[in-house]
């Protein structure tokens, strides 16, 4: 398998390689997160292609997604969707926005059955990393969600998940 790697100049590319031949050999070859990049192909590509920001390791702090899933019932999802943004301005802006450098609120498009009686909604949040992530829940998480519950409580589900940022 070849990764591509972005980049906007053949200075930085070189400096790429440098630092992935550095890795690859302070890498084991049984590391299966690391095996992918022992095969890297170093050009000069554009800016919309999928930029590799290294292998994954458990052990490191690195950015990740927070991602909630509502599934909300349609006689309130005008008003739910306005109170969703102002939520996600207030996690965006907690600790002066140390924790978080954006959020993002996408509408599923309907897919397969569909329930005309719920909407979907995808609410994700871009935590600086994983640590600042855990400072949230265990600053402000909690209130958040329970202030959610009292206001919106049996009108809405949600599910929720951590992703690791890998590519982009």
């Amino acid at each position: 398998m070849v990764l591509l790697i972005a980049s906007s100049s053949a200075y930085l590319a070189a400096n790429r390689l440098a630092s992935f031949k550095a890795r690859q050999q302070a890498t084991p070859a049984s590391c299966l997160y690391c095996l992918p990049f022992h095969t890297v192909a170093m050009e000069q590509k554009t800016s919309r292609e999928i930029k590799v920001i290294e292998p994954y390791d458990p052990n490191k702090d690195r950015r990740v997604i927070y991602e909630c899933n509502f599934s909300v019932d349609s006689t309130v999802v005008t008003e739910f969707v306005a109170y969703l943004r102002q939520h996600m301005k207030e996690i965006v802006g907690l600790d002066g926005g140390k924790l978080f450098d954006r959020a993002t609120l996408c509408v599923a498009e309907n897919e397969g059955v569909h329930d005309s009686n719920r909407y979907h909604l995808c609410a994700r949040y871009r935590a600086r990393s994983r640590f600042r992530l855990q400072e949230y829940f265990d600053e402000a998480g909690d209130r958040l969600r329970k202030d959610m519950l009292e206001k919106w409580g049996g009108q809405f589900e949600v599910q929720r998940r951590i992703l690791v940022i890998d590519s982009v």
